[in-house]
């Protein structure tokens, strides 16, 4: 029976008959060398089967190439037993089948390899998600690893041990200050090894036992450690760490950025608003302000891109202010939504800790409006009622969407949109409405269920990225219609933008809430106000200018709410006033418990874009002009740009970010 075949095969003894024993491990290794190429061919057939538009076409092409697939393993590997039988037989005389004579090898089989093989590659692909598990796979990696030397010590050095096979006590000494010796070298040696700031900062190693490193080792309880890629410049100073403010030109660091602050190290004058305003222009509009999370404008037929995802947004942006330069100031919602409604970069936002809320004396545009008549409803999903509870302070409604609709909410907020124009139409007010759609968010599967048109793509998350944004356009279609036919359109402001990019391994990386580079924080930006000519703006803006744009049309009380940005008059009306050299800020760090430990800011000019990670103290530079995608680093050769650059973020820090990043 079968149990008596498997014993056969499984036999261990030398003496015994050898032939079962051989056929299954040829017949186990000819099947595994033969499906290897087969598993890799019929991914890449699933992938190209994308671009077959017919369901059920595509499934019978795929159902016939897993058919295919089986009969050559069963024939290729039928063909290729007899060679593996030859190797196996040699293998079974040398080593021993299916368990090796050797002690070492038995290790290295049946507890390194897999060990190795399951763990580490799940460290290098998806170290940043481990959370939690990090610190006990880590653990398990580690005693693999000493079980390993170990195996070695004892198949190697057997005069290190007694007869009795236990390990001489020199050994053991040995191996205890061994570890001691090469611990406390990786600490104090840690500070002068960038690469290993880098990896922690990174989330390459455990995020969760460094943070907890850090806390440990920070002496002067500052908050900050200065070692385990802490960033701490003075570990028993508690007024010099990230998390102070520099005194200029008293020839002290106090926030660690490497250089003492001067009188010069301020930021251009940026004039908040044009100014000069017909009357006519001003008015109370109704706004509707669309925030479509992860939208990139590259993948825009309203922009450049050479597929026609968007023809609606395209129509939109025929009647309006078009910005082909538009940036955020995050590369996660967390902290570019409160920047936007606040009209200031998140260094100068006063937060809380841990998930980021800003302060109640932080000024915000629902509140501001509010004041002045205005209905103000803020849609989301679920997930940003759960985690961005200060965004939602200030509005009178928050609408939301049933529960497991998270990234394919669409339709419920449109739905919520529709609903406030009414409620504000029988209540007589004016309305502001700030609408936020998950549909173009990862994991891109808004499309699915729906009459989308396909866009092919050698990257199946960005042809399904491409049809989310085909569906939000065809929402966008309907809501346009509902403003006209309701009325309201020719009194209301429309703005479509993103809080943030999306990244597609430009630089390594997927998804979002982890960088500053262009990918992550170019962003769309069409602005329609009734009574403007539409035109394509070129000029550099940034997210923090909606506020003061809006503040302007309205003519809404500017005292006491500060803003960062310039109203988008200046660059469509006045484009001389607009400073060509204007920097724009980026800041971006940890959000999530659990994931990897970072802290990046960048400052962005007309020449260049630097950034830089606090954490491992990486500092990268690229030219804006001939780099536009940032893949040729630069700031070996550019010391003087890099200070000018390093000096203008040290600037724009007046706020608390550091200790908002940290979790309370």
């Amino acid at each position: 029976g079968l149990r008596t075949w498997w014993r056969a095969a499984m036999n261990s003894d030398a003496k015994g008959d050898r032939k079962p024993v051989v056929a299954f491990h040829a017949s186990v290794a000819s099947a595994v060398v033969v499906s290897t190429p087969l598993v890799l061919g019929f991914a890449s057939l699933l992938q190209r089967s994308e671009r077959i538009k017919e369901v059920g076409l595509r499934d019978a092409v795929l159902i016939i190439g897993a058919a295919g697939a089986l009969i050559v393993l069963l024939l290729v590997s039928a063909i290729l037993r007899p060679i593996f039988e030859r190797a196996c037989e040699k293998l079974d005389g040398s080593w021993g089948l299916p368990r090796p004579r050797s002690q070492l090898l038995r290790y290295v089989l049946f507890v390194a390899l897999p060990v190795g093989l399951l763990l580490i590659p799940m460290f290098a692909e998806f170290g940043v998600k481990l959370g939690i598990l990090s610190a006990p796979f880590a653990l398990l990696l580690f005693f693999t690893a000493e079980g390993l030397l170990w195996q070695l010590t004892q198949a190697f050095s057997r005069k290190w041990l007694e007869p009795g096979g236990r390990p001489r006590a020199f050994v053991v000494r040995a191996w205890a200050g061994l570890l001691v010796v090469a611990a406390g070298i990786s600490i104090a040696l840690f500070e002068l090894w960038p690469g290993a700031s880098a990896a922690i900062a990174a989330g390459r190693v455990t995020s969760s036992v460094a943070v907890r490193l850090q806390r440990i080792t920070d002496v002067d309880r500052d908050g900050v450690s200065s070692l385990f890629g802490g960033g701490d410049c003075a570990a028993f100073d508690a007024s010099r760490s990230p998390t102070r403010s520099e005194i200029p030109n008293n020839g002290i660091d106090e926030n660690c950025d490497g250089f003492d602050a001067t009188n010069a190290q301020v930021l251009p004058e940026l004039a908040p608003y044009y100014g000069e305003l017909p009357e006519a222009g001003k008015k109370r509009f109704n706004v509707l302000l669309l925030v479509v999370d992860s939208l990139r404008p590259d993948h825009l037929s309203a922009y450049t891109y050479n597929k026609k995802t968007s023809p609606y947004m395209k129509e939109l942006a025929r009647d309006a202010w078009l910005f082909t330069r538009a940036f955020a100031q995050s590369s996660t919602t967390g902290l570019s939504m409160p920047s936007m409604l606040s009209g200031r970069r998140p260094s100068a936002i006063q937060w809380k800790g841990g998930y980021p809320e800003t302060l109640e004396s932080e000024r915000m545009l629902p509140a501001l409006l509010r004041q002045q008549g205005y209905d103000t409803t803020l849609a989301i999903n679920r997930y940003v009622v759960r985690h961005l509870k200060g965004l939602q302070r200030d509005f009178q409604h928050v609408v939301t969407v049933p529960e497991g609709a998270d990234w394919k909410s669409g339709e419920y907020i449109i739905s919520n949109v529709v609903s406030a124009v009414e409620d504000a139409k029988r209540s007589g007010r004016p309305f502001f409405i700030t609408a936020h759609f998950d549909d173009v968010h990862h994991p891109y599967r808004a499309h699915l269920g729906r009459s989308v048109q396909n866009f092919p793509s050698s990257q199946r998350d960005i042809s399904a990225y491409d049809r989310c944004i085909a569906h939000f356009d065809n929402m966008l279609r309907f809501l346009t219609s509902y403003l006209k036919q309701a009325g309201a359109w020719d009194d209301t402001i429309v703005i479509l933008t993103a809080d943030h990019g999306e990244e597609f391994e430009e630089h390594g990386g997927t998804i979002h809430s982890r960088t500053c580079y262009v990918e992550s924080v170019h962003v769309p930006l069409i602005v329609r106000i009734p009574g403007f000519e539409p035109q394509r703006i070129s000029r550099r803006v940034a997210l923090t200018d909606l506020a003061p744009t809006l503040i302007e049309a309205m003519s809404l009380p500017r005292d006491r709410f500060p803003v960062d940005g310039q109203s988008l008059f200046v660059p469509a009306l006045a484009p001389g006033m607009a400073p060509v050299d204007r920097p724009i800020f980026c800041s971006v760090f940890q959000l999530l418990s659990g994931r990897k430990n970072f802290f990046t800011r960048s400052v962005r000019t007309d020449k260049h874009v630097l950034i830089y990670e606090s954490l491992s103290d990486r500092v990268e530079l690229y030219d804006a002009v001939t780099d536009p995608g940032e893949s040729k680093d630069i700031a070996s050769s550019n010391p003087e740009a890099v200070e000018e650059l390093r000096q203008l973020l040290g600037a724009s820090a007046t706020g608390n970010l550091w200790e908002a990043r940290r979790f309370q």
